[in-house]
């Protein structure tokens, strides 16, 4: 499941501004794109700050570059 459709989801149940939904959105969008500390850092404090019923867990960033870099070399090398 991306991060943007699990925020998508998850806002369903929050009552929030225009603006805090639109940037929760953003910030996804960028980390299913290009994931780093920073934006996941960011996207959680939105949705603890939103009242989101559990924080927004994306795993060890590094550890997922790492993940999909090996998943790549493995395509390559079939």
């Amino acid at each position: 499941m991306s991060v943007l459709s699990a925020i998508t989801a998850e806002l369903e149940g929050l009552t929030c501004k225009p603006w805090e939904r639109e940037s929760a959105l953003a910030l996804a969008g960028q980390m299913d794109e290009s994931p780093n500390a920073s934006l996941h850092k960011e996207l959680r404090q939105l949705m603890q700050d939103l009242g989101a019923s559990k924080p927004v867990e994306a795993g060890d960033v590094a550890d997922e570059l790492a993940a999909k870099r090996a998943e790549r070399r493995r395509a390559q090398g079939s």
